[in-house]
């Protein structure tokens, strides 16, 4: 993800000391390092074992003792660790993870760039508020895909 993504996104979530983060897809670690400095707390998940190993690895280097890189499927979250306070996606998904919204706690934020179809990206942030969620774009932006997110296609004749 480009790093004026990132930014606007992180920026939107409006994070606090107080906050317990979740980074999806959280590659080699940057965005956690930026989290960890805004958050009390963060989790960041990755699917690819390398890439996983590369954000652990900055995360020593780094002295950074408050975030914490795991391994597993993307579109799951990290459940273990919830509720969460913020939620960055770092990449594009076709909608909301349903999972990783009811992940999220009272008042939580969400940001992801939703692929609405071929070149419309949409940067998007999503608020719950007890059962509900809201949701406002952003800006337009693309990024890339985030692996396991794809949607089922629907049966017809």
């Amino acid at each position: 993800m480009e790093p004026r993504v990132l930014a606007g996104l992180v920026q939107a979530l409006s994070p606090t000391p107080e906050d317990v983060g979740l980074d999806v897809g959280c590659g080699t670690g940057y965005g956690m390092v930026v989290l960890s400095k805004l958050c009390n707390t963060v989790v960041g998940i990755e699917s690819d074992l390398g890439l996983m190993e590369k954000a652990s690895t900055l995360l020593s280097h780094l002295e950074i003792d408050n975030a914490v890189a795991v391994h597993g499927t993307l579109c799951d979250g990290c459940l273990s660790e919830a509720p969460y306070d913020v939620v960055l996606m770092e990449g594009s998904v076709p909608e909301m993870p349903e999972g990783i919204l009811e992940q999220l706690s009272d008042g939580g934020r969400m940001a992801a760039v939703l692929n609405q179809g071929p070149g419309l990206y949409e940067a998007t942030l999503i608020t719950r508020v007890g059962e509900s969620f809201g949701s406002r774009v952003l800006f337009n932006s693309a990024a890339p895909a985030l692996p396991g997110f794809d949607i089922a296609p629907i049966f017809a004749f």
